[in-house]
């Protein structure tokens, strides 16, 4: 797919909404460029194990060059012991098989940082925050899972990406309820893979 056809491919906000089965989600801006973490969030430790947090990050593309990429992220805030969310990429590469090699790449990092866990710190508060990585899992339909759990706090992210066409499509999912977080993102990643024709 053309570079200029990837924002047809993501749910809107409230299709995230109905997905998700939260009214109370908002926007972000969307983005268009590949960039990379955030300054503010530069203390992750492993660094290359950043990738099982963070979605549609420059860290996150082994395989180049990547033609274009559209990103959006929807929030719930409202309760700050339950927030849930959702953040959607898709990137369009050289080809199928670039595609597919980005797709297998980055699951042999998810792979690694499994054993490794990974914690971040944060430069203005030095707070430390860890995370449990579960091995990745194949989700049936050509769709990878994994989960990602803070520790001391109540949220789960569940990441779930997949390759179709020349597309790489990349999707979180937050919940304080690891089977809802693991539907929303899979169900997210199936409606984009439902949009790329073949």
């Amino acid at each position: 797919m053309a570079p200029a056809d990837l924002e047809g491919l993501l749910p809107s906000l409230n299709d995230v909404r109905n997905i998700a089965g939260d009214q109370n989600l908002k926007g972000d801006d969307p983005v268009r460029q590949l960039a990379p973490l955030n300054s503010k969030d530069a203390g992750y430790d492993p660094p290359d194990c950043a990738v099982t947090v963070a979605v549609g990050v420059g860290e996150v593309y082994t395989v180049q060059p990547v033609q274009g990429i559209f990103m959006t992220g929807y929030f719930d805030l409202q309760n700050a012991g339950n927030p849930r969310g959702s953040v959607q990429s898709v990137a369009a590469l050289a080809d199928a098989a670039a595609a597919r090699t980005q797709l297998t790449n980055l699951q042999s990092t998810w792979a690694r940082c499994a054993g490794a866990g990974l914690k971040l710190t944060y430069p203005d508060t030095h707070r430390t925050v860890g995370f449990a990585v579960d091995p990745p899992a194949d989700s049936g339909g050509g769709v990878v899972t994994m989960e990602v759990r803070t520790q001391g706090q109540p949220v789960r992210f569940v990441l779930a990406m997949a390759a179709k066409d020349n597309v790489f499509v990349e999707v979180r999912a937050s919940a304080t309820a690891s089977e809802r977080a693991h539907r929303a993102a899979l169900d997210v990643v199936n409606y984009v893979l439902g949009k790329i024709p073949g």
